[in-house]
């Protein structure tokens, strides 16, 4: 008897199974993106567009540059190998695809590696000496190898050949990032309708928005490294938001109610304010490079740009302005005409004198490794 109800039992499982009343579970992988791959763009990809449409239309620039990028750390958090923070660690990275991308071997060049030369390590015939200058045999052979890469690239554009490139290190660091916001507001709106006991009818719409602002700063310098200065420095600030809108309705007739609510909200995240800063830093640094050597008038027409610009760039679009308010209003004494105007004259002298100093072509030749014979 057992045994013929355990046969039964069998029988109507898997007449059961058979029927199609089993549990089945199916997952998928889907690789069909709702939106394709872009080219990446900040606010300031058209700035270093037509930076680089101006130097490659220059065929008259005297002068080329070897930038080498030796980091861009996150400076908010202690820096070693077991410490990280929200901050995005591929600022070098970053900097080199946008110099390389907007620069022309015959004028810039980017290179991937950062010589030892350049690094302070033990042996001072293979990096830095105990004063922060490198070896003038490293030099000798490290500069004329990019020059004959430099008039190669010229010569193929029809460019006149220089003597020699300018090396320039470029060097930072993200030095603020907003934990707490800024600056935080909000309001909201609401009304309604409650009828009588008799009617059974209700009503009620509510809106509201809000929005915070944080902050976050890049450092740059650019080193020269042939003599251990720093021949320009700048400070970035960049303020990102968060904005948030919602509105709800609802009404309500005896048993039935309707509702609707929507919500909108709209972030600038931290890594892309990163990718914003970088390129407004990249447009700082070839300007600084080029700036007095190439007519870069048309890509600094915004207030936003002219920010961006070296020093002397920001003092003329301040004077212009001044001199267009001057212009609208009734006559002054020439006495305070004149010295107003030989003011603004020696401003402008003096920031265009260290702008060509500091990015002077003709550096300082050492005939030995110990920086004494030199001219």
């Amino acid at each position: 008897m057992k045994t013929l109800l355990t046969k039964m039992i069998i029988s109507g499982s898997v007449a059961l199974l058979m029927s199609g009343c089993s549990s089945v579970s199916r997952y998928s992988l889907d690789t069909e993106f709702d939106s394709a791959p872009v080219k990446t763009k900040t606010k300031m990809s058209e700035a270093l567009q037509c930076l680089r449409r101006e130097l490659d239309n220059n065929l008259s620039n005297p002068s080329a540059y070897v930038f080498m990028v030796r980091d861009i750390i996150d400076g908010t958090i202690k820096h070693n190998n077991y410490s990280d923070g929200p901050l995005s660690d591929a600022g070098r990275i970053q900097m080199i695809s946008t110099l390389s991308a907007h620069t022309n071997p015959s004028y810039g060049i980017v290179v991937d590696q950062f010589p030892l030369m350049f690094q302070p390590i033990i042996s001072e015939q293979i990096g830095l000496d105990r004063f922060g200058f490198p070896s003038q045999s490293n030099l000798d052979n490290f500069l004329p190898k990019l020059t004959t890469v430099a008039n190669t690239n010229r010569a193929a554009r029809g460019m006149s050949a220089i003597p020699s490139v300018t090396p320039l290190i470029i060097d930072g660091a993200f030095t603020r990032n907003d934990s707490s916001h800024q600056r935080s507001k909000g309001y909201g709106q609401n009304g309604g309708y409650r009828g009588d006991v008799e009617e059974e009818k209700s009503g009620a719409l509510d809106l509201g928005k809000s929005g915070s602002e944080r902050s976050v700063t890049l450092v740059v310098n650019i080193i020269d490294p042939q003599t251990n200065m720093i021949i320009g420095t700048e400070g970035f600030d960049l303020k990102y938001y968060s904005n948030s809108k919602t509105a709800r309705f609802r009404i309500a007739i005896d048993n039935y109610y309707y509702g609707f609510s929507n919500t909108d909200v709209r972030v600038e995240t931290l890594h892309a304010a990163q990718q914003t800063l970088l390129d407004g830093a990249a447009v700082w640094i070839l300007d600084n490079a080029f700036g007095n050597k190439v007519d870069f008038s048309p890509c600094f027409e915004t207030a936003e740009t002219v920010a961006l610009g070296r020093d002397s760039r920001q003092l003329y679009s301040n004077d212009s302005t001044a001199e267009l308010a001057n212009s609208e209003t009734p006559a002054q004494s020439p006495d305070t005409t004149l010295v107003s105007n030989n003011a603004i004259q020696n401003e402008s002298s003096q920031a265009q004198l260290r702008d060509d100093r500091a990015l002077a072509a003709n550096w300082k030749v050492c005939t030995n490794d110990s920086n004494t014979d030199c001219e």
